[in-house]
């Protein structure tokens, strides 16, 4: 039985942007528990292969040596910020001393960070393989192989910026950069499996590619605001004001923004819902594609129940990681439905890859 390298192609790429939702759970649970310096050095954890199960296992100058390689990473990533016209967040890092002093040694932690990583490194592999896959379409259907060469370069660039979200301590926006990056990642291999299919009408999306594509947008803006204000509950958790004494949140010092993105997860589920509703009342609907709509509504009210349950019981670890993850998957499910309203909508003769 011959191979059918397209099916393969197909396989190999849904794997490779659900690997990523993967990887964004995983990200979740580690930035929930504290575990993002479990491991203070990159690609090694301890300068070992594998972590330590105790503090026994490290040698008298892990710190020593460690700090020093800390440092030296920090030099280069601050003359590299100079190059690119960064001067001012070079000058911050060079003059942070927490950045040169990590966390003491926790083996829970170390692992959860490791086991972050290991799952990295085979999301790594399977954009690997769906690259060697994409070869066989460059001259038949050229679009597949570079939107597939885009998002393998952005799925190491990414990996390469994580290593010095690691160098760097979790800095402030370094941290929402890479979150952000990985959905481009995803956005790059949705469309290089769907392009790499012939055009069928599986499902007609409703309403067209710009109202997909403005809710995508909103819906990434709103992932942004959600990275700010997690970066600012990390800071206030760190500066212990994040709760009051009577154990509510401190909404004062959580901010204006922490309200603005409350407020716009209620307009796109207003907008998502208006879509639902439409949707339900036309007789001459797509079933496949109104079974995306219900999942969904579903997925946007759970994702903000569990940003409720973040505001009531202080942001619990499993309501943190879970608010991320659905917010993701909605995220991704709107790429999705916009490429498809893109590739159902566009001319045949465009010019553009059908």
């Amino acid at each position: 039985m011959m191979l059918d390298r397209h099916r393969l192609f197909r396989q190999v790429g849904r794997l490779s942007y659900l690997s990523v939702f993967i990887l964004i759970l995983l990200g979740g649970i580690v930035r929930s528990t504290g575990s993002g310096m479990g491991c203070p050095d990159w690609p090694k954890c301890f300068d070992r292969l594998v972590p330590p199960t105790c503090a026994c296992e490290l040698p008298p100058d892990a710190e020593i040596r460690l700090n020093a390689k800390r440092a030296e990473k920090l030099e280069k990533f601050a003359t590299l910020l100079e190059q690119l016209g960064m001067g001012e967040k070079a000058i911050e890092i060079r003059k942070d001393p927490s950045l040169r002093i990590h966390e003491p040694f926790s083996p829970i932690k170390a692992w959860i960070e490791y086991i972050n990583r290991l799952y990295g490194a085979v999301t790594g592999l399977f954009t690997l393989t769906m690259l060697l896959l994409s070869l066989r379409f460059l001259r038949s259907r050229p679009v597949v192989f570079w939107l597939t060469l885009a998002g393998f370069i952005l799925t190491f660039f990414n990996a390469w910026l994580g290593s010095k979200v690691v160098v760097t301590n979790l800095l402030p926006g370094l941290v929402s950069i890479h979150f952000i990056l990985s959905f481009g990642a995803v956005l790059f291999f949705m469309a290089a499996v769907m392009w790499q299919q012939e055009r069928k009408d599986r499902f007609i999306p409703s309403p067209s590619f710009p109202t997909w594509a403005s809710l995508s947008v909103l819906s990434l803006i709103q992932i942004s605001l959600g990275a700010l204000v997690r970066e600012r509950v990390d800071m206030l958790e760190t500066a212990g004001q994040l709760i009051q004494q009577n154990g509510w949140l401190n909404m004062e010092a959580m901010g204006r923004l922490f309200l603005v993105h409350r407020g716009m997860s209620l307009v796109i589920l207003a907008a998502h819902a208006w879509i639902w509703w439409q949707c339900y009342n036309n007789r001459n609907r797509d079933a496949s594609f109104f079974r995306w709509q219900h999942l969904l509504m579903v997925l946007f009210i759970l994702q903000i129940t569990t940003g409720a349950l973040n505001t009531m019981f202080p942001f619990p670890l499993i309501a943190r990681a879970l608010h991320i993850l659905l917010g993701s998957i909605c995220f991704g499910i709107q790429l999705y439905l916009s490429l498809a309203a893109l590739r159902k909508t566009k001319p045949l003769d465009s010019g553009l890859p059908a």
